[in-house]
């Protein structure tokens, strides 16, 4: 495998591991996806996951740690902020229903 293609598939795997750890941290804690304690535990595991890659190398290596960490945390992001934002929507509606009703 050439390097290009090698950091295709680190790339790939950064994300469906973001995700994948995403899902198992709602699970775990029974937190909705709309709150922040999921989207914590994913940018724990990549702060770790980077901590160790530094480790391993003997040196940061700037660009690759940005990247990876990017890619570990962008659709979880995504999702958290999108599911936030609507369910902070959907409860301003209904309080607002709530209030022409009376």
């Amino acid at each position: 495998m050439d390097q290009e293609q090698y950091r295709h598939v680190d790339t790939v795997l950064h994300i469906h591991a973001g995700m994948a750890v995403l899902v198992l941290a709602r699970l775990a804690t029974r937190y909705p996806l709309s709150h922040p304690v999921p989207l914590m535990v994913v940018v724990t595991i990549a702060v770790v996951n980077e901590v160790l890659n530094r480790l391993a190398w003997g040196s940061w290596r700037l660009h690759d740690t940005m990247m990876d960490f990017s890619y570990s945390i962008f659709w979880p992001v995504v999702l958290f902020a999108t599911l936030a934002l609507g369910q902070r929507h959907a409860t301003k509606r209904e309080r607002q229903l709530a209030g022409q009703r009376r």
